[in-house]
């Protein structure tokens, strides 16, 4: 790779002295070099993150802290990499600073996994988080299904009760057809009157057509939601109009553009009842996704 373009030093913003072009210009390159590599297994999907300057606290074996503006360039919920002019040992504990759209900073504890020579004194350091975060607090997810952050699920991994609300039997049955892996009990309901029914009684997820009868269903929804105020709403709909996504998003429910193939059916579902059922999905803040 060519060398950087190196800023003074009272232009610095970070260990490597990246402009903006030159993070984008190097980012670029990384890329093409591991569009052939098949990588690593990854359980949680890698979105763009370019920030040129995150406050990177290492905690040295010594008992010594350092802190060094370092530059990302992915995050997912559970690790990201960001690039610094030295190594760093695996197992060292650190603390990321990362700047949210509307709030305050989110400092989050992670430890290094990855380190590896890029080229010059360039290092990518791979972080793991200790806890999963949020993305949407970080990154703008704009289309349907930009909220999924999970990049693969066994299907014999979903556990819980599903509340499956369509007018159509056979949109039920194409999306029994994707879940046939899992071990979900699943109540239909083609009714509005038989979906609220159903509502009343427990349920770890509820899944529902956005048109019945050839209308919205936002009556419905807030029923759904009156009945079911901490059960998790995941909306099927064709309808992919920013008005729409605002009244989804009022309710409190995440939505999924139609048709919906398996492996997108299978990653939704996974964001509420993965890893063993509802509970681990609860605890990681997502039975109220927006």
């Amino acid at each position: 790779m060519p060398p950087r373009v190196r800023l003074t030093d009272n232009e610095r913003g970070n260990t490597l002295g990246l402009s903006r072009r030159d993070l984008d210009e190097l980012i670029a390159e990384i890329e093409i070099a591991q569009r052939d590599d098949p990588g690593v297994h990854r359980r949680f999907r890698r979105r763009q993150y370019r920030q040129l300057a995150l406050a990177l606290q290492v905690h040295q074996p010594g008992g010594s802290t350092s802190t060094f503006p370092v530059v990302s360039r992915n995050i997912s919920r559970t690790g990201m990499a960001v690039l610094h002019r030295a190594y760093i040992h695996l197992g060292v504990r650190v603390q990321v600073a990362l700047p949210r759209r509307a709030a305050a900073t989110l400092s989050v504890s992670a430890h290094v996994v990855r380190c590896r020579h890029v080229s010059g004194m360039v290092h990518e350091i791979g972080l793991q988080f200790d806890h999963p975060i949020q993305l949407r607090d970080l990154v703008d997810l704009e289309l349907n299904d930009d909220w999924l952050s999970l990049e693969t699920v066994e299907p014999a991994t979903l556990v819980g009760s599903v509340l499956l609300a369509d007018p159509s039997a056979e949109d039920r049955g194409l999306l029994r057809g994707h879940l046939r892996g899992a071990r979900l009990s699943i109540t239909e309901a083609e009714t509005p009157e038989a979906a609220l029914a159903a509502a009343a009684r427990p349920n770890d997820l509820i899944i529902t057509e956005y048109f019945f009868g050839g209308r919205p269903a936002e009556d419905l929804l807030l029923s759904l939601r009156q009945l079911a105020p901490r059960t998790p709403l995941l909306v099927l709909t064709a309808d992919v109009s920013e008005v729409t996504r605002r009244r989804l998003g009022t309710l409190g429910a995440a939505s999924l553009l139609k048709p919906v193939d398996e492996l997108t059916a299978l990653r939704a579902i996974g964001e509420f009842l993965g890893a063993g059922g509802p509970a681990g999905a609860k605890a990681s803040g997502l039975a109220r996704t927006a």
